[in-house]
């Protein structure tokens, strides 16, 4: 069939039927939501943990120390997970201390007892993610906030995510309103 030139009915009625299919694919190129949203979810919410993870955000990341700059002069209330052990062996025997030589061979030496070894989750103040946006299927934003229990205070927050290699990593955090 050809497309007449002009704009006629004709021109019209062939057109359709090609629009119509452009529009019901152009969809399939986007990110898949709900698996890139429950990843996005995982990494902001890794700011909650201490130490925080480094691969976390972009090399050229804007506004790294925005959740230290919100938790600061508040007290933290938190909450440690025992790591997962290797004991090498059976479940009964007792775990290994680790030694850390700062400078070898004349080096300060430190060992950390089993036990201490655990991950730490901030529990309060917390940030936390509310709906996400796909911009392009590599860039997200994210709208969040970061929660005070003890004041019921909720400071909003704009996340930039971005897609590279497979990962999602925070480009930038903004604070929209400033704590009062």
């Amino acid at each position: 069939m050809a497309i007449e030139r002009g704009s006629g009915p004709a021109a019209y009625q062939t057109m359709r039927p090609i629009l119509g299919l452009l529009l019901l694919f152009s969809g399939s190129g986007s990110a898949d939501g709900t698996t890139d949203s429950a990843e996005i979810n995982h990494v902001i919410a890794q700011l909650n943990l201490f130490p925080r993870p480094m691969d976390l955000f972009t090399r050229d990341a804007d506004g790294r120390s925005v959740p230290e700059e919100l938790r600061k002069g508040r007290p933290f209330v938190y909450r440690v997970e025992a790591a997962p052990r290797d004991t090498g062996g059976s479940p009964s025997s007792p775990p290994s201390p680790r030694l850390v030589i700062s400078h070898e061979p004349w080096g300060e030496a430190s060992i950390t007892p089993a036990e201490s070894r655990a991950s730490v989750e901030i529990v309060n103040p917390r940030i936390e993610t509310q709906s996400t946006r796909f911009i392009t299927p590599d860039v997200a934003l994210v709208d969040g906030h970061c929660t005070y229990a003890d004041t019921a205070q909720k400071i909003p927050l704009l996340f930039v995510m971005k897609k590279q290699q497979g990962a999602w990593k925070i480009a930038s955090i903004r604070v929209l309103l400033a704590p009062q």
